[in-house]
């Protein structure tokens, strides 16, 4: 079990632990961009200007509901195969979000003997599990990647589907 002392956790764990911190920051970057491409596939999925999708999506309080609101808009898309590549990736953005959620979310402490990075992901109420683990950077940054990677796929999805002439048919 590691030890951790005061000025072990927190803030000071991941200044410390430089890696993590940089992985931390390009975590948070990527899931600003597949936040941008939610409001690109609300754009496209509702046939309204981007800033109205904006407005709408940003007004939302968390991202389970922002999803929630494209996911609904999957009964309103009229061609089979748009629908299902539509609904196949507006339905992979959740469990990158429950990931996400881990290093986002998580108390983060640093081994006050080796120094290593662990994060503490909270318990719930009777939960005697150690939910203590230890986190390489590399495992926030693949994450960041996927995230990217699908906020890109989701961009080119609705690029896709205008460029082939089919956007009005599909979302009309």
């Amino acid at each position: 079990m590691p030890k951790f002392k005061s000025g072990t956790q927190g803030a000071p764990a991941i200044i410390q632990a430089g890696e993590h911190a940089m992985a931390l920051g390009a975590l948070s970057a990527a899931w600003g961009e597949l936040e941008y491409s939610l409001v690109v596939a609300l754009q496209f999925a509702a046939r309204i200007e981007f800033y109205k999708a904006e407005i709408i999506l940003f007004s939302l309080s968390n991202h389970r509901a922002r999803r929630d609101i494209l996911a609904g808009l999957a009964s309103t898309i009229k061609l089979s195969d748009v629908k299902s590549e539509y609904e196949a990736l507006i339905a992979s953005i959740g469990p990158l979000a429950t990931q996400r959620n881990v290093f986002t979310h998580a108390s983060w402490l640093r081994d006050r003997d080796s120094g290593e990075i662990f994060i503490l992901n909270h318990k719930r109420p009777g939960d005697h599990q150690d939910r203590t683990r230890h986190v390489h950077a590399k495992e926030i940054l693949d994450l960041a990647v996927k995230i990217d990677t699908k906020a890109k796929e989701i961009v080119e999805f609705f690029v896709g589907v205008h460029a082939s002439g089919r956007s009005q048919e599909a979302f009309s």
